[in-house]
């Protein structure tokens, strides 16, 4: 689970109501809402074939040409917003189609081994971090231990006692009683400092970590050099420094990143965005499946293939018992994690860290299955189909919607939009999302009563077959009456 304290959009804040907000969202829709999705496409591309051989048609071609398409439209999107989900999903199409007519219990073995071969990769990565780590303790420890503290004089730690400001974080030396600690904007307490020289300070539990402080002709300290990066960071305020929200807020914006986002022009933004795009899939490598999550998609196309959904009464048992297992299995581990990170904070040691990670992963899965066999259930009956009903607009417009809150949210957070990046805790965010799920649904109900496809459903669709399709109910039912 994320730290409270998170460099981006909610850097610096700690109130009740966001801390609630935060947590609210990670136990019931972090890492849940993705499987949910994944699972949806691998049904949905199940569902199409099944149509296509039943109407006689080439499947291959047009469901080739429909995955292009949004990957052309997966692209854009990154380079334009924050974030993205589609160009991913698109690559992973390609491979569910070789595997689309799989035998049924190959398909599910494929998925395991997928899996595996993921968390195989995962823990490999992990103990090379770690023992990574402990070779880097291990000299740190023995630096540490041959290390001459000195002590320094009070007027003298006054005079470091500031706001420093580097090219990407700021740097905030407090004192206390006659203690030096340092803490970077986005670290979530400060580090105590070990004096080895009267201008010189070490990390007191990473001595290879220095700051030396540098004085102006006059004497007076207007600037830090930290090493081993051998980074300057220019004093901007003088005096205790107060960590509250706003300060921190402030700060996170002084990141190269974050700045950009926060106060750049539409073509700096884009521009960062077409950079960043072409360093993460220029690589051959990025055009692999995802093995982590290539296993969820195959459990959709499974659950096609077998027509679990065609018919719900007769599969009402398993589903039950997939809504059941999935929502405990799924709650008890985000209430341990929640417990964890609350309260214990201790992975107690390798294999420990290693079960969390997979239970964890396992959780959100499994609860993502819940949601989705419990919302199936739901549907069976008339009075929660009636209450549920407003919401149907929104999945057939998905890929609008989808796409409608990138440029909401792009408008209210980037430089060239009102620039509220950083300047929003959680709570808010979570209104904002929630105002705007409603307008949507509004929106949606509205469209689909004088259109048969949302504005970008009927472009993904008219590219894929390679003709305008038709748009307008009113012109369909005209000409239906003319007839």
């Amino acid at each position: 689970m994320n730290t409270l304290w998170k460099i981006g959009y909610w850097d610096g804040f700690m109130g009740t109501v966001d801390i609630i907000a935060d947590y609210t969202v990670t136990f019931f829709l972090d890492e849940k809402s993705w499987p949910m999705f994944s699972f949806l496409f691998g049904l949905g591309l199940s569902i199409q074939m099944q149509r296509a051989e039943s109407r006689g048609s080439r499947f291959i071609t047009v469901y080739s040409r429909r995955l292009v398409i949004l990957l052309l439209i997966g692209a854009a999107h990154y380079i334009f917003t924050e974030r993205d989900i589609l160009y991913g999903y698109a690559i992973t199409g390609f491979y569910l189609l070789l595997v689309r007519k799989l035998n049924l219990k190959l398909l599910i073995g494929l998925a395991l081994i997928s899996f595996t071969y993921a968390k195989y990769a995962e823990v490999n990565r992990y103990y090379k971090s770690q023992k990574k780590n402990a070779i880097i303790a291990r000299d740190i420890a023995s630096v540490n231990s041959a290390r001459k503290e000195i002590y320094v004089d009070s007027t003298i730690l006054d005079s470091y006692v500031g706001v420093y400001e580097g090219p990407e974080r700021t740097m905030f030396v407090m004192r206390d009683k006659n203690d030096l600690f340092v803490q970077p904007n986005g670290n979530r307490r400060p580090g105590p400092l070990v004096a080895e020289s009267a201008t010189k300070f070490s990390l007191k539990t990473n001595s290879n970590f220095k700051i030396s402080f540098i004085k102006d002709s006059s004497g007076i300290v207007n600037a830090l050099l930290a090493t081993p990066t051998g980074i300057l960071y220019r004093k901007i305020q003088s005096g205790q420094p107060v960590i509250d929200g706003a300060t921190l807020r402030k700060a996170a914006n002084r990141g190269k990143v974050a700045r950009t986002y926060a106060t750049g022009s539409f073509g700096e933004i884009v521009s960062m965005r077409a950079r960043d795009f072409w360093k993460n899939y220029s690589s051959w490598t990025k055009y692999l499946p995802n093995w982590g999550g290539f296993p969820i998609f195959l459990l959709g196309l499974y659950a096609g293939r077998r027509r679990i959904f065609d018919s719900v009464s007769n599969n009402r048992k398993f589903i039950k018992k997939v809504m059941c297992w999935g929502l405990i299995f799924g709650l008890t581990v985000e209430t341990f994690d929640l417990v964890r990170d609350f309260w214990l904070r201790d992975d107690f040691g390798f294999w420990f860290g290693v079960f969390r990670n997979l239970m964890e992963e396992l959780g959100s899965l499994a609860l993502a299955l819940g949601y989705l066999a419990a919302l199936t259930l739901l549907l069976q009956r008339v009075v929660w189909k009636k209450k549920l009903a407003p919401f149907a607009p929104v999945g057939q417009m998905a890929l609008t919607n989808y796409l409608l809150q990138s440029v909401v949210f792009v408008l209210l957070f980037f430089g060239y939009g009102l620039g509220w990046f950083g300047k929003v805790g959680p709570f808010v965010g979570l209104m904002l999302a929630l105002l705007l799920f409603a307008l949507q649904i509004v929106f949606s109900r509205w469209w689909l009563r004088h259109f048969r496809f949302g504005p970008f459903e009927w472009l993904w669709r008219s590219a894929t077959y390679w003709k305008f399709q038709p748009m307008s109910l009113k012109k369909e039912k005209k000409e239906i009456l003319s007839s």
